[in-house]
Order: C-alpha cells, then sequence, then structure tokens
C-alpha cells in the first residue's frame, strides 16, 4: 500500500471511531452497510460500462429538518468496469446537511492492453477523433494502444436541492491523473471522458440536473455536462502552438428515468431506476461538424438500483 493511500486508510478509520461515538450520544440513527449499480451503455461514441459503490455511513447528529436530516459520514469503496478498463478505488465521504455531499477518493485506472486501451500521443493536438458508433476508441495502428495504470486523486462536491416536484442536483468532480506513457507521449486518450488529458495534470468535470419528480416514480428534466482540462507548455512538442483545442466539451438534453416500487420497505434490492439520456453537443473537437454532425446526440441508457446490506447501533 502506497504512503498516500495509507494515510487515508487511517485518517478515515480515526473519523469513523469519532463519529461513532458522536451518533452514539445524540442518539442517531443506525449506520448503514449498503451498496449502489449502474450499467450504462452509449453512442457517439459507444461504450458500455458497470459501476458499484459499496458504502459505509454513520450518522453526524439526529435532525427532523429536511435541510438537515440526511448527514452522514462513511467510507466508500467504488469501482468501474468496461472492456478496455478497469477503476477500482477508496474514498471518504461527508454530508453536513442534506444539501451537500463532498467526496475524497484515490481511484486508478487499470487499461487492459486490448480494445480502446491506452492511446497516447506526443501532443495535445493528436488525432483522437472517433464516428459515432466506432467501437474501441480512436483508430490505431496495430501495437499502438497498451496496457497502463493511470493514478488519480479525485476531489468532488454536489449541490442538491428537493422542493415538492422540483429536484436540481450539481455534481464538481477535479480529478488530479498521473501517468506512465511510453516513447515520451505526454498526453493520452481517457474513454470515459473522450477527451486527451495531460501526463500529469487536472481534469474538471461537472453534470448539473434540474427535473420534475412525480409521485409515481417518473422524473424527466434538463442534463448539462461541461469538461474541461490544461496542458502545459512541455506537452508540446518543440515549435508547436501552445493551442488547447480539446476543451471545453459541453453537453445539452433531456433526461428521463422510471423508478419501479421506489417507496417500498428497505431492503438487499431497492428502486430499480431505468434511464435514458439524449445530449447533443455543443461544444466539441470533433463532434459539432468536424467528424460526427452535430445533429447526432449521445445517446445513454441504463439501470441502476441499490439496497441495504446490513445495519448497526440504535433506531
Amino acid at each position: 500500500m502506497t504512503r498516500p493511500s495509507l494515510t487515508l486508510v487511517v485518517a478515515a478509520a480515526l473519523a469513523v471511531m469519532s463519529s461513532m461515538a458522536h451518533a452514539e450520544e445524540l442518539g442517531a440513527p443506525p449506520s448503514t452497510l449498503s451498496y449502489e449499480n449502474t450499467l450504462f451503455g452509449r453512442d457517439n461514441p459507444l461504450g458500455v460500462a458497470d459501476e458499484f459503490d459499496l458504502r459505509y455511513r454513520i450518522p453526524l447528529y439526529q435532525s427532523g429538518h429536511p435541510a438537515l436530516a440526511q448527514n452522514f459520514f462513511g467510507i466508500v469503496a467504488p469501482w468501474l468496469l468496461a472492456p478496455s478498463l478497469f477503476r477500482p478505488g477508496i474514498g471518504v465521504e461527508v454530508q453536513p446537511l442534506s444539501l451537500l455531499h463532498l467526496y475524497v477518493g484515490y481511484e486508478p485506472t487499470i487499461y487492459f492492453g486490448d480494445l480502446g486501451s491506452l492511446h497516447s500521443f506526443p501532443s495535445p493536438s493528436g488525432d483522437y477523433g472517433s464516428g459515432a458508433f466506432q467501437v474501441g476508441g480512436p483508430a490505431a495502428l496495430p501495437g499502438a494502444v497498451y496496457p497502463a495504470v493511470v493514478h488519480e486523486l479525485v476531489l468532488a462536491a454536489t449541490a442538491q436541492l428537493a422542493v415538492r416536484w422540483f429536484a436540481l442536483r450539481s455534481t464538481w468532480r477535479g480529478q488530479y491523473v498521473h501517468a506512465s506513457l511510453r516513447n515520451g507521449d505526454t498526453v493520452f486518450y481517457d474513454s470515459f471522458y473522450v477527451v486527451l488529458l495531460p501526463r500529469s495534470g487536472w481534469l474538471l468535470h461537472t453534470e448539473t440536473d434540474a427535473v420534475y419528480r412525480s409521485h409515481f416514480g417518473l422524473t424527466a428534466g434538463l442534463h448539462y455536462a461541461l469538461s474541461m482540462t490544461s496542458y502545459p507548455a512541455s506537452a508540446y512538442p518543440a515549435g508547436e502552438a501552445v493551442v488547447n483545442r480539446n476543451t471545453p466539451i459541453q453537453q445539452l438534453g433531456p433526461i428521463v428515468a422510471y423508478t419501479l416500487f421506489e417507496h417500498s420497505r428497505r431492503g438487499r434490492f431497492e428502486a430499480p431506476t431505468f434511464f435514458l439520456l439524449v445530449a447533443w453537443y455543443l461544444e466539441d473537437r470533433y463532434r459539432t461538424g468536424q467528424l460526427v454532425n452535430q445533429a447526432i446526440p449521445m445517446i445513454g441508457l441504463g439501470l441502476s438500483f441499490r439496497g441495504s446490506l446490513a445495519e448497526w447501533g440504535r433506531r
């Protein structure tokens, strides 16, 4: 175990013990072990993945006010699996009040070296374009993709609000990445966010949803996404103009979801939700007419569900 990850685990353990004692004093709701799972696929670009989060949460205090009631400290073990990569992780989360969720974690990405893995380039101007239904990301010569590990430190914050039929959720995710690339390459293709990232540097990704919530499980509204990164001058070959043509990337479109038996009692399998997202590219190097017609949206389909595995402490 590396020193940063060991420090994270030790800090998490100390915070857990402190929070458990505080929750016991206040007679707070029980601590819980739960999971969330999302299976999704998309086109433009083509991709499929499964995301699983295992969470241990401890309430911080007890309150009946809606703005304060959903509070906790937790440890999260997330992973994401796709045909070309595996992204395990460990992190801590804090929700001091219902309106704000904070997360910090270490989530390395392990590229397998086959379909879609790992494309790297000697310049941010490298051609990583792919068609709307192209498998495996940008085209590459035999041997041009290879296995690799990309270390990622994740900092995330989510603001969320629900009032009657209206809900707003905005997530901001910053990722510091560090990759060991071959042949002196300075950037690599991230198949999840569909952009070239620097060998060492930051990615900012934000998603915002404003939706109507019905009383029978239907949710519908508008989705906006933004991805941004920057490249140091050293990422460009000598004599090449230092110009970032790859970001920002912006998407906008409708999202619809339907949840089955959402208000049933807690159990191992809860709130199965089918969702559809149709988002058009407002800004993108390749998908606003340069390689893919701007009229072709990114279409995402998926199924998410969650469950409660165990509870401890007072009710």
